[in-house]
């Protein structure tokens, strides 16, 4: 059995998510792994690659998912009913997402950077180009924002790109020597 992700729940409870497979949750213990059961159909998630859970900070009952067939989804985990957000354009792979300050995913694909605002409903979506300040790469693993809010972008082909906060474009990171 291959494990892909987890999150903790404030009272302990493991959330699983599981290669190729739906979620399942466990208590603290971990000592018994259950499938958890959706009331939207208990296989929701089956077949799917999950490749993020987050616990909202402001409702510590509602898990983010996000996965590359469903996309970004909130569950109720009182209820353990799914409300779809938003979907990741066809033929697009879900590598990583980053759950911002509960208002911004940052969702890290093979085909670029998209942000989905929770408050306002809208996406964009950043990729490479020939501006030399785009992101170094389109094919996106990791994105991370910083205590000052910049944004780091590991990429698979273009090593790290940068933006501060405030700034218009991007700056790429190079390493010098052998790392």
């Amino acid at each position: 059995t291959t494990f892909r992700r987890y999150a903790i729940s404030e009272n302990g409870d493991f959330w699983i998510a599981r290669y190729h497979d739906n979620l399942y949750r466990s208590d603290t213990t971990l000592t018994r792994l259950s499938p958890v059961e959706f009331a939207n159909g208990p296989d929701y998630f089956k077949g799917d690659e999950i490749e993020a859970l987050f616990f909202s900070k402001t409702d510590p009952e509602l898990l983010y998912v996000a996965s590359t067939k469903k996309g970004l989804n909130a569950i109720d985990t009182r209820t353990l009913s799914v409300n779809h957000i938003w979907s990741l354009p066809k033929g697009v792979v879900l590598t990583d997402a980053l759950l911002q300050d509960d208002r911004w995913f940052w969702i890290s694909t093979t085909t670029g950077l998209y942000r989905y605002d929770m408050q306002e409903g809208g996406s964009m979506r950043l990729t490479h180009s020939d501006d030399r300040f785009s992101i170094s790469a389109s094919y996106i693993f990791t994105t991370h924002v910083d205590k000052y809010g910049g944004l780091w972008v590991g990429t698979k082909d273009g090593g790290v790109s940068w933006l501060g906060n405030g700034q218009r474009y991007f700056e790429k990171v190079y390493f010098s020597g052998d790392i």
